[in-house]
């Protein structure tokens, strides 16, 4: 594997490009930066495609780096986790924005590893508990190689279950204490109509 990552920045400096910093001897994250602004940074630098195992997204630095991703019209394939109602929300509008974005849904996606690889190369792995991870560690490339991943990605579902599909259907709806639905305005301005077209009927005709 670091012999492919040599490669790989060879190629870059033949053609001028730059090396992306996953292809560098010993590169690891920033210790100052925050793992959502690390994963940003893993997707930004995809050229081609990119994979990813998240249990979530939640609007934050990686949310925005994976839409500017789709328009830039990078392959993305996202394996997300539907239990959380953001994610499915975001899940949903990536997939809309491009016809570059696949997403599909597992419960197990992100547990206990959450990584991000980039043209075929990880670029980045990190846990709930322990933070970023060494990506060059190699039993950590095996457990997120691309097999792994294909694996993963064959298993899951490319739609929502039932039951959370409803639950999103009836989270949309207009929510009366807030302000009323436009079908009962509607029916109560014909009943006040009705009242005003009652009373003027009953009421007795002038001198």
């Amino acid at each position: 594997m670091r012999l492919a990552l040599a490669l790989l920045g060879a190629a870059c400096a033949l053609r001028g490009a730059t090396v992306p910093s996953y292809a560098q001897p010993g590169f690891l994250p920033s210790p100052t930066a925050t793992t959502g602004q690390s994963a940003a940074l893993a997707v930004s630098e995809a050229a081609r495609s990119l994979d990813a195992q998240l249990s979530l997204l939640d609007g934050g630095p990686l949310s925005l780096a994976l839409e500017q991703a789709a328009r830039r019209g990078r392959h993305l394939r996202l394996l997300l986790d539907p239990r959380e109602a953001d994610t499915r929300a975001e899940g949903a509008a990536l997939a809309a924005l491009s016809p570059s974005v696949e997403v599909r849904w597992s419960s197990s996606a992100g547990e206990p590893l959450r990584w991000i690889s980039a043209d075929g190369a990880l670029a980045l792995a990190w846990d709930a508990e322990a933070g970023l991870r060494d990506i060059h560690q190699p039993a950590l490339r095996e457990a997120c190689g691309q097999s792994s991943f294909d694996k993963s990605w064959s298993k899951a579902s490319p739609g929502l279950p039932l039951g959370l599909r409803l639950a999103d259907q009836l989270h949309a709806l207009p929510d009366p204490r807030v302000a009323d639905p436009h079908y009962i305005r509607r029916r109560q301005g014909s009943e006040d109509g009705e009242d005003h077209a009652d009373a003027a009927r009953t009421q007795p005709a002038g001198p």
